[in-house]
This record gives C-alpha cells, structure tokens and sequence, in this order.
C-alpha cells in the first residue's frame, strides 16, 4: 500500500493509502483539507479560550456589517503578524469584551465615520495588552471603555479623524506612543484614573489645540514630548515628569488643583502664553521648569508655585566630608523652608527650593533665602537668591567653629550674648 498525503499551507492535511495492485489506474483521488481554525484569512469570531489565533494574509472587506475580529473568549491572543486589516466601513477591526484579550503586530486602517475603530475593548477586557500595531485614519485609533488594568505598547496612531486614543478605563500602563496628525484630540482621558504613560510623542494633534486631555484624575505622565498642540488639565492631582514642548501654542492649560510638574524644558517658538493656570485652580507646582516668565499667566483665585533644585555638601577647613551636619534655609520673611542633613559623602539628598508662588497674577518672591550648616558647633552661613540662580546642585558649605561655641577656657567680651559651651574643658596649667 502507498500512504499519500496532501498538503498546503495554513490547512490540515490529508492522507489515505492506496493499493495500486488492486485498484490500478486511478485518476480521481480526492483528498479534502480543512483550513486552520487558528490561522486568519478573514473577518471572524475568536471563540477558543485560551487561544492563539494567528493572522496569516491581509484583510480587506469594505462590505462589513459588523466589527471584523471579535473575540468572545477569555485569554485569548491575536497575532496579526503584520499583516493588515482594512476596511472603509464604520466598525472595529477588532472587537473584545473579555478578559485578558491581548492583541498584537497588526495594521489597522476602518472607516472614518462613527464607529471606525482600530482596536476597540469594551468593558470585560479587564487586564488586555494590546502591543506593536499602527493605526492609520479611522475614526479613533484606540478605544478603551472600562477594560482596566490593561497596557498599550510600542503603538503608533496617525491620522484619526476624532481622538488618536479615547481612554475611559482606569489602571491603565502605556509606554512607547507616537500619536499624530490626528483631527481631533491626540489622547483623550474620558474619566480614566490612575494610569501611567511613559515614552510618549504627541505631534500636531487637533489642529495645534489638545495632544492630551485630561479628564481623570491620579495619572502621571514620563518622558512626554509635545509639539504642534498642547496638554490640557481638566481633573485634579495629574503628575507630569520630563516634558519637552516646541511648536506649541500654551503648552500647558491648567484648569485643575494639585499638577505637578517636573523637568519641563520648553522652547517654544510661539509667541504668548507658556502655561496657564485657569481661575480658582489652587497648589499647581512647576519643578525645575524653563519657560519666559512673561508668558506665564495666572488667573484671579488661581495658585502657580515654582521651585528648583537644590542640594549641598559640607566638609571642614581640612576638606573633610562632614556627616551628619545640618542645612537649613529660611526664606526672605524667615520662615523654614526644609532642613536636611548630609550623608557619609557629606552630601544632602536633593530636595526643592520655592522660587515664588503666584496667586491670581501677583507673585511673591522667596528669596534671599539665609542658609546655614551646623555640626557640634561648627557652623557656616551665606545667602542664596534663587531666582536669579535657580537650580544649585553643588552649594557649599566650610564649616568653622561658631565664635559663641565654647571649647576651651576664653574672655567671653561681646555683650548681652548666649555663649554655649559645646565640649568638656580640662586645663591643668591655668595661669
């Protein structure tokens, strides 16, 4: 007997045996294969829990009646492996409503009218990834409506007519974003709380206007760069850190309690506003950041709060690092701003200096800021303006022995003075 078998790719095969001896000449074998329920050619339902599916040739329909993949099954992964998905009618490329729905690899182009979504989780898809895709046009590239604790990755938006992203689930991890051209806003946080973004670029979303919109509260942003639109505030207690902005009309509009703001470097190139705090919107801060003062507008009621960086070392007349010793720094009206102490290094930690706080538009300076170091009686004093010096990392104190520390057996000649003794005294050749 012969064992024959057909085969193709992206089938199963198959095989039966064939007695030539008994049936000679046969010229109507028939073999039939069935396609691989878990390789893609088309539009379908993943229905497998717990399932790789895997894309294995470009998708084109422009008579779709209803989202193109749907999954409907819990952990469930869709590998688009690059190949595409088109379509010029308004519905999702893909769909998911379940649990831990990671989708990946895939390029993504529907319909610009309502309802023309990339990848669109609904609520259910708690915990999902989506991961190394590109959307191009469509009505939204990414939409999230109650699927938290999920995470986008490595995703590049270009050209949605409405939001590049409508985020309106909470928990959510984004990292590695290029959002761009879209028509309307660049990322839209719809009442999304508590989520992170890191590694992000917004670039000439919305016509110049919202690259990010922020209605959520809780969130914090990392390594963001904005040109070409701006970061609007709209819910309390968002945290920026290492912002960059350029082409940008108001880079930052605040209409919102608690920002925090930290390494923002703007070189915009757009004449007026640099941020704007909106009225009655109060402890905003803006830490180490650099931008024209007269393009910073505070409105009645509003609170604008600048600071800078700053740490000290503190070694003796012999060039000893000194641990242990204290700074201290009173502002202009002598009240404690912070009192640190140094390390075995004789270095403090970096901490922040107030610069000025802006309530309504009338500014109120901190400095001169009187600084003192002291360590068992040794001390050392100087004044610092920061406003003018803004960041000091590497202020300096010598330390000497205070003129009213006592050590040693002294004529005590300045009058209505506290002198302190500071060490036991013992001389046996007094005179």
């Amino acid at each position: 007997d012969y064992n024959i078998n057909a085969s193709r790719p992206n089938y199963f095969s198959d095989n039966h045996s064939h007695n030539v001896s008994l049936e000679q000449n046969n010229l109507s074998d028939r073999f039939t294969l069935t396609p691989d329920p878990l390789l893609i050619k088309g539009c379908i339902n993943l229905t497998t829990e717990g399932t790789i599916y895997t894309q294995v040739a470009d998708i084109t329909n422009n008579t779709l009646i209803h989202d193109c993949i749907i999954v409907q099954a819990a952990n469930v992964t869709l590998d688009c492996a690059g190949f595409s998905i088109t379509s010029i009618q308004n519905y999702s490329g893909v769909y998911s409503n379940q649990l831990n729905t990671t989708v990946k690899n895939c390029n993504i182009s529907m319909g610009d009218g309502t309802g023309g979504i990339g990848v669109e989780y609904r609520a259910g898809s708690d915990g999902s990834l989506l991961d190394n895709s590109t959307f191009i046009g469509g009505e939204i590239g990414i939409s999230y409506v109650a699927s938290h604790n999920s995470k986008i990755t490595n995703v590049y938006i270009n050209g949605s007519i409405n939001d590049g992203i409508s985020l309106a689930s909470d928990w959510v991890d984004m990292r590695n974003l290029t959002v761009k051209n879209t028509i309307d806003i660049g990322i839209y946080y719809n009442g999304a709380d508590y989520s992170n973004m890191t590694n992000a670029t917004f670039l000439d979303n919305d016509g110049g206007s919202n690259g990010i919109n922020i209605w959520g509260i809780g969130n914090t942003f990392r390594n963001i760069t904005i040109m070409g639109n701006r970061i609007s505030l709209n819910r309390d207690n968002n945290t920026f850190i290492n912002i960059y902005s350029n082409r940008t009309s108001i880079p930052f509009i605040v209409d919102s309690d608690g920002t925090k703001i930290t390494d923002w470097l703007n070189e915009n190139d757009i004449a007026g506003d640099e941020v704007r705090v909106q009225a009655g919107e109060l402890n905003n801060t803006c830490l180490n950041c650099t931008y024209e003062l007269d393009d910073e507008t505070v409105n009645a009621g509003a609170e604008w709060i600048r600071r800078w960086y700053y740490q000290a070392y503190v070694n003796d007349s012999d060039g000893n690092n000194i641990s242990g010793a204290d700074v201290v720094s009173y502002n202009v009206t002598s009240d404690l701003i912070f009192n640190v102490s140094t390390n075995s290094s004789g270095w403090t930690n970096r901490t922040e200096i107030v610069d000025y706080v802006n309530i309504g538009g009338t500014r109120k300076y901190y400095s001169n800021y009187t600084l003192n170091s002291t360590n068992n009686g040794y001390i050392d004093i100087h004044g610092y303006n920061v406003t003018l010096e803004e960041n000091n990392l590497s202020d300096r104190f010598t330390l000497s022995l205070d003129p009213f520390s006592i050590v040693n057996c002294q004529t005590l000649s300045t009058a209505n003075t506290v002198y302190t003794q500071i060490a036991n005294i013992e001389n046996n050749t007094l005179i």
